[in-house]
């Protein structure tokens, strides 16, 4: 079964290349929501052309057939469908059968968070990579964690020593929303600062003071 990486996605979405669906599997939901904001960016709907709603609560006739429907006075429509996991056997039958045939003016994206489960949904799997983009994100760990570390701080306009990142990766642990948050926080720490690379003790002592 071809799989995507969350590497090439996002390569992609750097060059506006766009796929008519999106399966984005795993239990990171952090990774998940920054892309889906990133293909957002790249489609940028208006209110006519978007719908995105929670599987277990979204009325699947009027997001199917929105899917199926060439966009309002742009190039193309959005239809985002998180948690699909929560269908039940008729409705992602009825999803299967559009990913089966996209529109090409339509991107679709799903998401399925229960990675135990999804290792039975061959059929879901099989079509989305034949018609698009199947990308999985698991949780980061070790050596991954502490390069999305390193990336975010960059974006952040900081850079961290080794033992910084490992000591920020130590205090925090892998919920990507809190790491996302402490960095937020040191580079508004350091902002009056030249030097911008962030080390080991200074990383604990900024941990420590945004605490009290």
């Amino acid at each position: 079964m071809p799989k995507s990486t969350v590497s090439k996605l996002q390569q992609a979405l750097a060059k506006a290349i766009l796929s008519p669906v999106y399966l984005l599997t795993g239990e990171d939901l952090f990774r998940k929501q920054e892309i889906i904001k990133k293909i957002t960016a790249v489609v940028q709907p208006d209110d006519f052309n978007i719908y995105s709603s929670s599987a277990d609560k979204a009325d699947l006739s009027e997001a199917l057939a929105l899917a199926n429907t060439a966009p309002v006075f742009s190039n193309r429509r959005l239809v985002i469908l998180t948690g699909i996991e929560k269908l039940r056997k008729d409705p992602k039958e009825a999803v299967i059968r559009y990913l089966q045939n996209p529109l090409d003016t339509t991107v679709f994206i799903l998401t399925h968070d229960d990675s135990k489960k999804f290792k039975t949904e061959k059929t879901l799997s099989a079509v989305a990579a034949e018609h698009g983009e199947l990308v999985n994100f698991d949780e980061l760990k070790r050596e991954d964690l502490a390069t999305w570390v390193r990336e975010r701080l960059k974006e952040n306009g900081l850079t961290g020593e080794f033992e910084a990142v490992e000591t920020l990766c130590e205090a925090v642990g892998g919920d990507l929303n809190a790491l996302s948050q402490e960095i937020e926080k040191l580079a508004l720490y350091t902002a009056d600062r030249e030097n911008k690379n962030i080390s080991k003790s200074s990383t604990k002592s900024i941990i420590a003071s945004v605490e009290k």
